[in-house]
């Protein structure tokens, strides 16, 4: 998934791994703030440990992201504007789990179901 997600990001592609619910063709703004994020996660992902950031500096720079998002915070539709009028709510189109503890439906695809027992 990390190299997945590097090679996406250095090969300008990061539209391929963001949520589309973002919109963030559509929300210059948001694009700003998630190519932040973007960026910070490539240093993350460094493959020399001495180039990562430390945990004191991502949380440095995720509160610079937070602060700079504010003014989107305060906008009548809130923070991320990207549902327009009628839209369902992302909760009842199957998005992911804000959690991974989170139970959601998964048919179960391992060997041993197949097996039965005689």
């Amino acid at each position: 998934l990390a190299s997945l997600a590097l090679a996406k990001i250095t090969g300008g592609c990061l539209d391929d791994i963001i949520d589309p619910f973002l919109q963030v063709d559509q929300h210059p703004s948001v694009r700003a703030l998630v190519q932040r994020v973007a960026e910070l996660a490539f240093r993350c992902l460094s493959y020399d440990k001495d180039a990562r950031p430390t945990m004191l500096e991502v949380a440095h720079e995720l509160s610079l992201i937070k602060a700079a998002s504010m003014p989107l915070e305060n906008s009548p539709k809130g923070v991320f504007p990207i549902l327009p009028e009628g839209t369902e709510s992302p909760d009842k189109v199957g998005c992911s789990p804000t959690s991974v503890q989170a139970l959601w439906p998964s048919n179960s695809t391992t060997p041993s179901d197949s097996l039965t027992e005689t």
